[in-house]
């Protein structure tokens, strides 16, 4: 069983009051000895408050366990409630999660925090307590991996043969992050292309669609410090303003989330609304009609590519302008426009999960259904 520590003896658990008559029987000629005894309060505790009431009466009377704080009442309130929203919603966050918002809110304030903190970028936490008019300011943003190893199309072989091969660029690909954008007026805006290297280089755009952005990173995936350019992004090319909202739509990762990127989205009148988990399958326009068009396109634009450069590798250099093809055959406003009117994220129609739908998590087994009506022995009575 845990041990639970019970507290053996009663020094620091003086009351105010206890302690503000002390210090009066002080001031009015009694030793402070004396008054130690008299009201049961450690001699050295009575003494070092009698010294803090000599120069100010208003004094507090009670221990300051305040020292170390970071945050102000206000700060550590918004926090709290920021933490509670996001369990309400599902999205609850773990302790290392709040650790890194913690640091994040008292960097981003300003506010001088120990040295111990900066090690992991983490902070201890302790919990103290547009509407638009249409659907051309509607967003959905979501990113898929552009590998650069393509899954083969079906090709035609010989009747009878059990193994087809097709040649692939290699064994293994290397991952590149595409960032698409697309409004519900069947539009999208220019792709972010993420790169698995160090530094950035403009020819890496090569073949892309106007106005795309290169960014690189050692990994290719998306993270908190990309997202801040991806959302710059968004910005610029949807002309968000405050007096020009926009609302945007996408999945709750949480390289998303950064209290940097909402702080932007802030500013300039971005409405974020996130989707619960699992549900991206049936709410995500990108999810439902679009994603699938763009792989099958940029499959077919990478053996388009192994067709015409026999003996070559297919590289990250050559993604780009995959993209760029890919868009073009699969990013079309019938798609998008099709795919919003399926999730509902504009024409506004209920019931889009039934009661009927199979759960996307499967494995769970439902317990046999007991007999009906006849075979039933109801009883009002209880043991």
């Amino acid at each position: 069983m845990p041990r639970v520590y019970k507290r053996t003896t009663s020094k620091a658990k003086t009351p105010s009051k206890n302690m503000k008559d002390a210090l009066h029987s002080i001031q009015k000629g009694k030793s402070i000895k004396e008054t130690a005894i008299t009201y049961k309060i450690p001699y050295p505790t009575l003494r070092c408050y009698w010294k803090k009431f000599l120069l100010d009466e208003n004094t507090r009377l009670s221990p300051n366990y305040y020292v170390k704080r970071i945050f102000t009442d206000k700060q550590e309130l918004e926090l709290k409630e920021y933490i509670l929203t996001c369990s309400r919603m599902f999205y609850g966050l773990p302790i290392k999660e709040c650790r890194c918002i913690a640091f994040e809110m008292a960097t981003i304030n300003k506010i001088s925090i120990p040295q111990k903190w900066h090690k992991d970028s983490m902070a201890e936490l302790l919990a103290r307590s547009p509407i638009f008019a249409n659907g051309t300011r509607i967003f959905n943003l979501d990113e898929t991996g552009t590998i650069t190893v393509q899954n083969p199309q079906k090709v035609l072989a010989k009747k009878g043969v059990k193994s087809v091969c097709k040649v692939t660029s290699a064994e293994r690909g290397t991952l590149v992050t595409t960032c698409i954008i697309i409004s519900a007026s069947g539009q999208y805006l220019p792709p972010v292309i993420i790169f698995p290297r160090v530094h950035f280089k403009e020819h890496m755009l090569l073949g892309a669609p106007s106005g795309s952005l290169g960014l690189a990173c050692k990994t290719g995936w998306m993270n908190g410090e990309l997202f801040l350019d991806v959302m710059n992004h968004f910005i610029k090319f949807s002309s968000s303003t405050k007096e020009n909202p926009s609302l945007l739509i996408y999945d709750n990762f949480e390289a998303h989330l950064s209290i940097a990127v909402l702080n932007l989205a802030k500013e300039h009148g971005v409405t974020i609304f996130t989707l619960p988990p699992h549900s991206t399958h049936k709410l995500q326009p990108l999810d439902v009609g679009v994603m699938g068009p763009f792989k099958t396109a940029y499959n077919a634009a990478i053996d388009s590519w192994m067709l015409h450069n026999p003996g070559k590798t297919f590289t990250i250099y050559q993604v780009a302008a995959s993209v760029g093809l890919a868009f073009l055959k699969a990013i079309t406003p019938s798609n998008i426009v099709a795919a919003f009117k399926k999730t509902r994220s504009y024409w506004i129609k209920p019931f889009i999960f039934c009661n009927n739908l199979t759960a996307i998590i499967a494995g769970y087994v439902i317990p046999a259904r007991a007999k009906i009506d006849k075979d039933l022995v109801y009883s009002t009575k209880h043991s």
